[in-house]
């Protein structure tokens, strides 16, 4: 088992970092412990934060009073989700953290089963829980805690106080059976679940897995023949022997990726004005981006971007979709995008007073009906995937400015979204039923109309 201890100022930021984790599907809540409602610790960021963000205020004079400890395993270790909450919930308990409500996530995105802690270092009467020689005893529970519950140690490794959120490997080398077996488990989900364009995509992709993919070249009996071997590595230098595909369960042979990535076209067709309308919908409400921010904010949508040698790679997790930057449009990569990147964040301001909004309202609602029209598609389907980008453009036809367009057809997603349920019981039934709201919303702020504000984005999470 390996340790990484985190301690830092900004306990949104290590929820952040957990909670995007669940909602691209690379992570999951394990437990909420030690919090007076747990399930709604679970399902609710407020409850979450602010519990933690209390007792934190209860010490003003802790600067770093976030805990944020990661606990990874051999990747032959095979850990089931109630044994990985025992074994935390006694490292916790060795550590001098086991009353602290805590937050448990088991994080899918490499080879190796890790989980993930946060919880804060004051307790309930304000007191700083002590992390003197916390490096020694930390690592002493550890080898305590791998000796009972049988696990492979993880030689000449001590627990880590870090800057960054990082999930250790052994030094050692790994083996072939432990290797196949990381390696197997990984390809499986990933191949399953994220359709891809080419082998440069794919090898990209699980780079993020801690994988590496190369093409080899040989010939057998006079034929030129491509084969493919996988490593796991540390994120930069193998940590492993090299696996031939023929060797897995799973065959992911050149021939047979080729078989995935011409299927993995097919799917992609429909799907790749989504991802445009989401990206543009993401970003229309910035005058300016750094170029961590603008990770950020696409992230918050679901899309990760992964820069490798000035090419973007964009993995929608929502969809299951994996674009190179040559497939969405030279507006899309990163050449052309590093060129805007400020140094700053600044969202659009714009002002839309009570007459404004009235008129943008019925304006909207209009070209929302033709469009719905035109596309023949039920008014239900169309909130579903809403065309965020053709309204901003329709709007824009009709001599609106780019800022009032894109706030209006913002602000008017949003009535759509709350009126849902109430279209799929109209439709339903097959007649018109009375809506809380009216039809035309009107899209102002009742007492000084709507604004946005420009805002410098403060935390910054990769």
């Amino acid at each position: 088992m390996v340790v990484r201890l985190l301690t830092g100022k900004n306990i949104a930021g290590a929820l952040f970092y957990n909670e995007q984790k669940v909602r691209e599907g690379d992570a999951e809540r394990l437990a909420a412990g030690n919090f007076p409602d747990p399930k709604t610790a679970l399902a609710s960021w407020l409850a979450k934060r602010e519990m933690l963000e209390f007792l934190a205020s209860g010490n003003p004079r802790v600067e770093k009073p976030t805990v944020h400890l990661s606990l990874a395993f051999h990747p032959t270790e095979r850990m089931g989700n109630d044994l990985l909450r025992r074994i935390s919930q006694e490292f916790l308990d060795e550590a001098g953290y086991g009353k602290q409500p805590y937050l448990l996530y088991r994080h899918h995105d490499t080879a190796h089963p890790h989980v993930h802690v946060v919880t804060v270092c004051v307790d309930r009467k304000g007191q700083k829980i002590s992390d003197t020689f916390i490096r020694n005893r930390m690592n002493t529970i550890r080898q305590q805690l791998e000796r009972k519950f049988g696990l492979i140690e993880a030689e000449g490794e001590k627990p880590a106080l870090q800057d960054g959120v990082g999930e250790g490997q052994a030094r050692s080398r790994l083996g072939q059976r432990e290797t196949k077996a990381a390696i197997e488990a990984t390809l499986e989900r990933v191949t399953s679940r994220y359709s891809s364009s080419s082998f440069d995509d794919l090898k990209r992709l699980l780079s993020t897995y801690h994988i590496d993919a190369r093409t080899v070249h040989h010939k057998v009996s006079g034929r030129p023949i491509t084969g493919v071997v996988f490593r796991l590595t540390d994120g930069t230098k193998p940590i492993s022997v090299a696996i031939k595909a023929s060797k897995l369960e799973c065959k992911p042979t050149f021939d047979r990726l080729q078989e995935l990535f011409k299927e993995g076209q097919e799917r992609k067709v429909d799907r790749k004005p989504q991802l445009l309308n989401t990206l543009r919908r993401q970003l229309s409400g910035y005058q300016s981006l750094t170029e961590a921010d603008f990770y950020n904010v696409v992230r918050s949508a679901g899309v990760q971007v992964v820069e490798t040698d000035g090419t973007y790679l964009y993995v929608d997790h929502s969809r299951g979709n994996v674009w190179h930057e040559t497939e969405l449009g030279g507006a899309w990569s990163y050449d052309r995008l590093s060129k805007k990147f400020g140094n700053a964040t600044a969202k659009v301001r714009t002002d839309i007073g009570p007459e404004t909004g009235k008129q943008l309202g019925q304006q909207i609602s209009r070209l929302f009906e033709q469009y719905r029209q035109q596309a023949g598609k039920a008014e239900s389907e169309l909130v579903g995937e809403f065309p965020f980008t053709e309204l901003v453009q329709r709007l824009r036809g009709e001599g609106i400015p780019l800022e009032q367009a894109v706030l209006t057809v913002r602000q008017f997603e949003e009535y759509k979204q709350s009126q849902l349920p109430q279209i799929r019981a109209s439709e339903l039934l097959g007649k018109p039923i009375t809506l809380e709201q009216p039809q035309q919303p009107n899209l102002s702020n009742r007492n000084e109309g709507l604004k946005t504000e420009d805002t410098v984005i403060s935390h910054r999470i990769r």
